[in-house]
C-alpha cells in the first residue's frame, strides 16, 4: 500500500504514505481539485516543508557548526510516514526522528499529520514536537497546488481574494531559491489579485508577514474554492508560467534571504522549539462554493 483513500459525502481524497502528502481531491461529481503531480511541470502535488523551507546553500545546513545534507525543502516531503490510526474520513499520519532523519538534521522530533474529510471541506492539522533535550530549529510549510484553471471555467478569469487588505512589501524567490525584498506590494484591487503568468515570471511570491489567516480561489462568477489556516505567518504563492495549477502556501518561515549561509538555529524567520514544546498548524480546504454550483 502507498497511499490511503478517505471519503466523505460530497468529497474524496487520496493521501501518500511518502510525505503523508494529499494526491488527489476530488468532488463527488469528478472535479479533481490537486494538480496530480506530473514531471513535465511539477512531481508534487501538496507536499509538506520541513524542516525548512526552499534549498539552502550547497545543498547542506549547518547545525552546531557541522554541516549537514539537506534537499529543498527538507525531508518530510519524501520520507514515509506511520499511520497511527485510520477510518474511512480521517487519518492521522507521523514522522519521528530516526537514523535515516539524523543523518540531514541531528534533533529529536515528532510531526503529526491529520487529514480529515468533512461533507465539504478538506482539514489538515499538525503537530510539530521537541521530543529531545535541545532547542529544535526548523520551519514548517504547506504547499498545496491547486487546479488552475479549475472547474472548465477560462484561466484568465480566476483571482484570489484575500480575507483582509495585504499592504506589506512583496518579496520574491529568486536566485537559488534567495528571498529578495521589493519595493511594491501586491497588485491588489479590492483585496482581489488577478492571476496571470507575468505575476510569476521571477519566481514565487511571498507575503511576510501575511494579515489574511483565509482567501478565496474564484472565477468571475464567484469563488470556488475556501482556503484558511492558522499557525502560519507567512504566505507563498508560486507556479511555473503556463502550469496548470497554482500554489498558495502558508508557512512558518520562509526561504533564506539573499547572500544568508549560516546556522540553522539562526535562519531568519524560523522558530526554536524548546524541549518538550509543541508548535500547531493546520489548513483547510472549503469545497461548498464548487460544490453548489
Amino acid at each position: 500500500m502507498d497511499a490511503i483513500s478517505l471519503q466523505s459525502a460530497g468529497l474524496s481524497v487520496r493521501v501518500a504514505l511518502r510525505g503523508a502528502e494529499i494526491k488527489s481531491l476530488r468532488t463527488a461529481s469528478g472535479i479533481e481539485l490537486i494538480w496530480h503531480g506530473d514531471s513535465s511541470w511539477w512531481d508534487y502535488s501538496a507536499p509538506v516543508l520541513f524542516p525548512i523551507i526552499g534549498p539552502v546553500a550547497l545543498d547542506r545546513v549547518q547545525c552546531q557548526g557541522q554541516p549537514f545534507a539537506m534537499a529543498s525543502h527538507g525531508f518530510a516531503r519524501t520520507s514515509i510516514f506511520e499511520v497511527l490510526t485510520l477510518a474511512p474520513d480521517r487519518v492521522m499520519m507521523a514522522l519521528k526522528a530516526s537514523t535515516a532523519t539524523r543523518e540531514h538534521y541531528p534533533f529529536d522530533f515528532e510531526l503529526l499529520i491529520e487529514h480529515q474529510l468533512h461533507a465539504a471541506s478538506l482539514h489538515t492539522a499538525v503537530t510539530l514536537s521537541n521530543t529531545g533535550s535541545q532547542p529544535l530549529p526548523a520551519s514548517f510549510g504547506f504547499h498545496p497546488a491547486l487546479r488552475w484553471p479549475m472547474a472548465g471555467r477560462p484561466r484568465a478569469e480566476h483571482q484570489l481574494i484575500f480575507e483582509q487588505a495585504e499592504p506589506a512589501k512583496v518579496k520574491t524567490v529568486v536566485r537559488g531559491g534567495q528571498l529578495q525584498e521589493t519595493d511594491t506590494p501586491l497588485p491588489l484591487h479590492d483585496r482581489r489579485l488577478r492571476l496571470s503568468d507575468h505575476l510569476f515570471e521571477h519566481g514565487a511570491l511571498v507575503l511576510d508577514p501575511v494579515q489574511s489567516q483565509g482567501l478565496a480561489l474564484a472565477d468571475d462568477l464567484g469563488p470556488l474554492l475556501n482556503l484558511r489556516w492558522t499557525g502560519c505567518p507567512q504566505l507563498g504563492l508560486w507556479t511555473k508560467p503556463g502550469a496548470p495549477f497554482v500554489c498558495v502556501e502558508p508557512w512558518a518561515g520562509h526561504p533564506r534571504p539573499m547572500g544568508w549561509d549560516g546556522e540553522l538555529a539562526d535562519k531568519p524567520g524560523g522558530m526554536r522549539l524548546a524541549p518538550g514544546a509543541t508548535r500547531t498548524f493546520s489548513m483547510s480546504i472549503g469545497c461548498q462554493p464548487l460544490l453548489q454550483r
